[in-house]
């Protein structure tokens, strides 16, 4: 299949998932967020100036960061994150680059 950016709607359904849902047959259906990106955009970090902290029974530490326009062919390879940290694609334009801890709790001790 084609990828899709995040604002990007695909309408209805394919005929078997129509005939036993019609009431959503004309629907719109967008992809997904992940979690971690969509705590970044209610936290409005989303411009690479802010980081977004959650914390619960785990904790994480986001930035959304503006990729690069496209390199000419033949340019280097894109940068891997740092050590302990990961990286993935939110949209066309912008990656989550964070680093979790499975300890957050014990932030109010």
């Amino acid at each position: 299949p084609e990828l899709a950016d995040v604002g990007d709607a695909r309408q209805g359904l394919c005929a078997p998932y129509a005939g036993r849902w019609p009431e959503l047959k004309g629907a719109r259906l967008f992809l997904g967020v992940g979690d971690g990106a969509a705590a970044n955009v209610g936290s409005r970090c989303t411009g690479g100036t802010r980081i977004a902290v959650t914390i619960g029974t785990s904790a994480a530490v986001r930035v959304i960061i503006p990729l690069e326009e496209e390199e000419e062919e033949g340019a280097d390879a894109p940068q891997l994150p740092p050590e302990g940290l990961w990286c993935y694609r939110v949209d066309r334009r912008r990656a989550l680059l964070g680093g979790a801890l499975t300890d957050g709790g014990t932030v109010s001790e």
